[in-house]
């Protein structure tokens, strides 16, 4: 999950992983959220990504 790292990276704030999973066409998914303020904005960004991919510690 390089990508959302370097999200977190430019914008700071922390990545979480959901606990829950989810299935998406026979994968089990799991929801990460990056969540920060950006210039007193609040800003969130989740993606999905399969279940078996770490989340990254920020």
């Amino acid at each position: 999950m390089p990508e959302l790292a370097a999200y977190a990276d430019v914008l700071g704030g922390s990545v979480r992983a959901a606990n829950e999973t989810f299935e998406l066409r026979g994968q089990r998914m799991r929801r990460h959220v990056l969540t920060t303020v950006w210039r007193d904005v609040p800003v969130e960004v989740a993606v999905a990504l399969p279940a078996s991919v770490q989340a990254v510690a920020s």
